[in-house]
């Protein structure tokens, strides 16, 4: 069970640059990039250069699925990234107006008191990721090893 979830991951990467490679190879032995009738788009993606790396995905999902299936594909994405940033977004909030604002600051709040608590918690929490944004998209690729850090200072050891 443990051993599938990298595959998901890694495979599609993988196959794009597959055919990324064959594309390259193609136009290198004199043909026009299309050897066995392939995209010769493909070409194009520059996948070799790290920057373009990450969208190995999303061009597989271009140029290889037909136009129902990407917006399906789009769609799961879409859905896939709300969920987690309201389970994200849940937690924050269900932490501190329970365990912070209940216990410490207002232990006679109503319930009423304790939704408007939760309320404008998650709104001062996507304030917060919002405000964020341009940290992470000054680290250039170096996201992973961000939240790495943050989870090892945050995490209980």
């Amino acid at each position: 069970a443990k051993l599938l979830p990298p595959f998901m991951m890694v495979w599609p990467g993988v196959a794009a640059r597959v055919l990324y490679e064959r594309c390259r190879l193609d136009v290198a032995a004199g043909g026009n990039g299309s050897e066995s009738g392939q995209d010769a788009s493909w070409c194009a993606t520059r996948l070799d250069d790290p920057d373009r790396a990450n969208a190995a995905y999303p061009e597989l999902i271009l140029r290889e699925f037909p136009p129902g299936m990407v917006g399906l594909m789009v769609a799961a994405m879409v859905c896939a990234m709300m969920s987690s940033l309201s389970s994200n977004f849940n937690s924050a909030s269900t932490v501190f107006t329970c365990d912070v604002y209940h216990r410490f600051i207002s232990p006679a709040a109503s319930e009423r008191e304790l939704i408007w608590c939760g309320r404008l918690t998650t709104a001062a929490t996507c304030a917060l990721a919002l405000a964020w944004l341009p940290i992470v998209a000054a680290q250039r690729g170096e996201f992973y090893l961000i939240v790495q850090d943050a989870s090892s200072h945050l995490a209980p050891a």
